[in-house]
């Protein structure tokens, strides 16, 4: 009985450490890895980019995609020295819902307003979409919705920041608003958009934004392509469409029809989507309460995250001029 009870007890013990070991050895998932991102520390300062930073940044974008288009994501360890020397770090085959990503993140603990970029290593489709949140840290519940956006649609990639977008410049310049991505041209952000835009042209590009209402801005949501007339009027009528289909309890209104207020017309991304790719800029301005609504219940959040596939679809098989 003694030597029974004595095996039972060295199997407990194996079982409980495999178990242990198991749990803290579990393949990262993208959604952990984001949230991991997204802890920021009170000293924590947003670091202005130099030029050879940005190029060199931009150098490594680049090769990440032309590795994953090639189909040759083995060579993608390569790059680690150089994301390490800017500041950031590399995972491969993250996983998410079935497919694989690579992440360039922020090392460790530290935050500086880099950014964070998923980007599936599936070769991507001749009109991929790109969700991003600029505003993540600033504007509640745009960073959960994006994720769970990328996970649950056929996006190829997300980018988002880690830092909020009045975070003081380190140093002793008193200068706030340069740590955001949405309008600031010297970025990382602004930087890997500008490559995925120049490897994709033919872009979607998925802006999730926050705002609070007011007498001006009585709506739940409000949509632009980030011009005061869009170039793509038609496909972003049968977007908003698409959106008031799903939420018919909600107020969605069109920048330039509904409403002057909030399209994004000296938004950083958007300019360069308009002016220098054929591809699309969608920026859409959510209320904190439907924003709230799309977070806190699951069945609001798939609600959202099958209009957005179907937007995809639009895109994807309606021609653009």
């Amino acid at each position: 009985m003694q030597r029974t009870a004595a095996y039972t007890a060295i199997l407990v013990v194996v079982l409980t450490t495999w178990a242990v070991s198991s749990a803290n050895h579990r393949p990262e998932t993208l959604k952990d890895l984001y949230y991991s991102a997204r802890d920021l520390e009170d000293q924590d300062a947003y670091r202005e980019p130099t030029d050879r930073e940005l190029k060199e940044f931009s150098d490594l974008m680049d090769q990440l995609l032309v590795c994953i288009r090639s189909g040759q994501t083995g060579r993608i360890s390569q790059l680690v020295p150089v994301a390490d020397g800017l500041g950031f770090q590399i995972r491969q085959s993250v996983r998410g819902a079935g497919r694989e990503y690579t992440v360039i993140m922020e090392k460790g603990k530290l935050r500086f307003g880099g950014g964070f970029y998923a980007v599936a290593e599936t070769p991507p489709p001749v009109r991929p979409a790109l969700v991003q949140t600029p505003h993540a840290r600033s504007d509640a519940f745009t960073g959960r919705i994006g994720i769970r956006v990328v996970l649950k649609t056929r996006s190829a990639a997300f980018f988002s920041s880690t830092m909020p977008r009045d975070r003081l410049i380190s140093g002793d310049r008193d200068i706030t608003e340069i740590s955001d991505p949405a309008h600031n041209a010297r970025s990382f952000f602004q930087c890997a958009t500008e490559t995925f835009a120049r490897h994709n042209p033919d872009l979607l590009v998925i802006q999730l934004h926050g705002f609070r209402k007011n007498d001006e801005r009585n709506f739940d949501a409000i949509l632009s392509s980030g011009q005061s007339i869009s170039r793509h009027s038609e496909l972003q009528s049968r977007i908003a469409e698409c959106i008031r289909e799903n939420f018919r309890d909600r107020t969605i209104a069109v920048f330039g029809r509904d409403t002057n207020e909030l399209g994004a017309l000296t938004n950083i991304q958007g300019r360069y989507i308009n002016t220098k790719t054929s591809g699309l800029f969608l920026h859409l301005e959510m209320d904190w309460e439907f924003r709230k609504s799309i977070v806190k219940a699951e069945p609001m959040m798939k609600r959202f995250t099958r209009c957005v596939n179907r937007i995809i679809s639009i895109y994807e098989t309606m021609p653009v001029r």
